[in-house]
């Protein structure tokens, strides 16, 4: 009797603490993920926006860290959320991509370099490109 009731109750706590794991690790969210919506054409525009943003930012401002961590912050939070082939054969993602590499390029270094002018044609005409895709919805 003690050890069914015994195994029963090792059971259930094993079963409450795989609950909770999987809770925590799931409910967790980095800034950027509080961005996003889950609409794709509405994320686009936030990630669009906020990399118009970090551009826009000189180096040498007092907030361009902040700034920093959360355009790398929400273009994470952007692949991880659409980074399936659902997603991978549109223009106005694979033209995203290219831009957030092109960012992060500068930007995950432990120094912050600037953007050269060329790039920043380059990242504005990109981003001019995806918001017009997303809007004919592609």
């Amino acid at each position: 009797m003690w050890q069914s009731l015994r195994s029963w109750c090792k059971t259930w706590v094993t079963g409450l603490l795989l609950v909770v794991v999987v809770l925590s690790t799931s409910c967790s969210s980095t800034p950027g993920t509080n961005l996003l919506t889950g609409n794709y054409r509405n994320d686009v525009e936030t990630v669009v926006s906020v990399v118009r943003q970090a551009i826009a930012t000189p180096t040498d401002a007092p907030e361009a860290a902040a700034v920093r961590e959360e355009v790398l912050s929400v273009m994470d939070a952007f692949t991880s959320r659409y980074s399936i082939n659902k997603f991978a054969n549109r223009v106005s993602y694979t033209t995203l991509r290219s831009v957030m590499n092109t960012v992060a390029s500068n930007y995950r270094k432990s120094r912050i370099r600037p953007i050269s002018q060329a790039k920043i044609d380059r990242v504005l005409a990109e981003l001019d490109r995806a918001e017009q895709a997303v809007k004919i919805n592609r």
